[in-house]
């Protein structure tokens, strides 16, 4: 049992502080939560001892229970490992983190002995145990929450840009920025390898994004897009997501290891990486996530961010950076049609009144614009009744918000 005992609380510990071998799955975790309710279990049936032997009428004792609830600790152990995906062996200098952990079991071998030649002490040594198991347990489980949500934000990002792609029609004031972009993918000089595009939130930049993800998809063997707010682990699981490499095993991997086998996939191929909304205060370190620097031929890195300075501190020059402005009056109007399926003219007096202070008050903004086009067409039926406009024109007055909160009026409006 001392033996059993301690490896089971080793293993505890290799697993908390070695992500190479640690469990990733609430499949395995339910093993481990089964293995440590036998393993309390047995040890409050091993201080029970007598009043077991009492209640059972001296037919068992609690220290016979003890030993048979300590045996289902290893089935339990078998059971997980037959389950478990056997992980990728890392390279020799992992050797150091192996003594480490075998520091650990010594450490936890010694409060054992002592209480072995001082029996007085096995309560106190009980208490130590089960406290580090709480510990454990509430340190997985907010681990695995953490994982769990960030497993199912992970490919998010790569399939909802590739479906929003075929929606994106009507795209007003865009071509001097798609012709530079255009002009940035076709260059072969070596120092330009980064491009900036910034503005302010909703002013098209994702959108421009979108639309060079499919413009440009069969001109380079990878079309990566990411969101430049992601951790590396996440941009990790993108572009093994992209690249088709095996994330299940390589995500047992630490961090600069996955780095070190997606930059040897990405150092001889094409690639396109798009990477939307790099904020201002923790940008991505695209060395650490595996991205070789620097780039070579045909390998091409856009990004997006609310700030020039960020842009500067991603890596591009003063001619790879450019901001996207909010639009003229006459893509403004352009496009509030097209969101609004109907065509206003100028015999349209009331109506053209109405739509001309709505897109006013969007201050250009095409995420605002597109907003209240949409708004617009639910409201009005995509018709020209005056009656159905001035109605969604007082409740558009009503709500009265910025342009940047636009997109609030949709459901007010329809």
């Amino acid at each position: 049992m001392l033996i059993a005992f301690t490896s089971f609380e080793a293993i505890f510990i290799i697993e908390r502080f070695d992500d190479w071998a640690g469990t990733k799955s609430f499949e395995s975790t339910s093993y481990w939560l089964w293995a440590a309710g036998f393993y309390v279990l047995a040890r409050v049936e091993e201080v029970a001892d007598k009043p077991i032997y009492t209640w059972t009428l001296h037919i068992v004792s609690g220290h016979t229970l003890g030993h048979l609830c300590a045996a289902m600790v290893p089935l339990c152990f078998i059971l997980m490992l037959v389950k478990r995906t056997r992980p990728i062996q890392p390279e020799r200098h992992m050797i150091v983190h192996h003594q480490l952990k075998l520091a650990f079991m010594v450490c936890l071998l010694v409060p054992k002995m002592i209480y072995l030649w001082m029996p007085k002490l096995q309560v106190s040594a009980i208490m130590y145990e089960i406290s580090i198991l709480m510990w454990e347990f509430s340190a997985r489980y907010v681990a695995n929450q953490a994982n769990t949500s960030e497993e199912r934000g992970m490919l998010e990002t790569p399939i909802r840009a590739r479906q929003i792609v075929p929606r994106i029609r009507g795209i007003y004031g865009m071509d001097i920025y798609k012709n530079k972009v255009l002009e940035f993918l076709q260059s072969e000089r070596s120092d330009e390898s980064i491009f900036g595009l910034w503005g302010t939130s909703g002013v098209g930049k994702t959108r421009l994004l979108s639309l060079i993800a499919d413009s440009y998809a069969d001109s380079f063997r990878h079309v990566i897009f990411l969101d430049g707010g992601s951790s590396v682990r996440v941009m990790q699981n993108h572009f093994a997501y992209f690249l088709k490499l095996d994330w299940e095993a390589i995500s047992l991997l630490e961090e600069h290891y996955r780095a070190k086998i997606i930059m040897e996939y990405l150092e001889h191929v094409s690639f396109l990486v798009l990477l939307d909304d790099v904020q201002d205060e923790v940008y991505p370190d695209l060395t650490a996530v595996g991205l070789p620097m620097a780039l070579g031929h045909r390998q091409k890195v856009i990004l997006t961010s609310r700030s020039q300075v960020v842009c500067a501190r991603m890596g591009c020059t003063i001619s790879n950076t450019l901001e996207m402005k909010c639009l003229g009056d006459e893509d403004a109007w352009s496009l509030f049609e097209y969101n609004a399926g109907v065509k206003i003219t100028e015999a349209d007096n009331e109506i053209c009144e109405y739509a001309k202070q709505m897109v006013s008050a969007c201050g250009g903004l095409p995420r605002a614009i597109c907003a209240i086009g949409i708004g617009v067409a639910g409201a009005t039926c995509r018709g020209k009744h005056p009656d159905d406009w001035w109605f969604t024109y007082k409740r558009f007055k009503g709500k009265n918000l910025p342009p940047e909160r636009m997109e609030e009026i949709v459901p007010v409006l329809v």
